[in-house]
């Protein structure tokens, strides 16, 4: 069962914000033992850890991919749908200087992607089309 919560403005009484506070002072002491046991957990089950990651990177890539596909896993050139083949464009052919500047390439870009709500400026093309459109607008050269 999942619990949707509201945020609200409400007004707390001083009693309350008493109580919250005093609350907020174990919030670090919480965390750190939650990273703790979450670590355990990994190394009790590597296996089952590794599988975890790698279904949540991968639910992350495709939904990204469909994002920037307009709403489909293709190709927005061709229409190319196999997964492998598929990646991110950077529709102005800045990637590389953007990734170097963010430090982020592979899954860590697509979660980027995502928690920055979707930014303009990218398209999913497979890696055919990327590789024409690198040589049409000269890329492949260095500076």
């Amino acid at each position: 069962m999942y619990v949707i919560m509201v945020m609200m403005e409400v007004e707390l009484t001083d009693a309350e914000l008493e109580e919250k506070r005093f609350w907020a002072q174990f919030e670090p002491e919480r965390r750190h033992r939650q990273a703790e046991q979450t670590a355990l957990w990994h190394q009790m089950h590597p296996d089952r850890a590794r599988a975890l990651k790698r279904s949540y990177t991968q639910k992350i890539k495709l939904e990204v991919l469909a994002h920037y596909g307009n709403g489909k896993l293709a190709c927005v050139k061709c229409g190319f749908t196999d997964i492998r083949a598929l990646s991110i464009d950077h529709v102005n052919g800045n990637g590389a200087q953007e990734r170097k500047g963010l430090g982020k390439s592979g899954t860590a870009f697509y979660s980027h992607l995502k928690t920055q709500g979707y930014s303009e400026g990218y398209q999913t093309l497979c890696m055919n089309c990327q590789w024409i459109k690198r040589f049409e607008n000269k890329e492949h050269r260095k500076n």
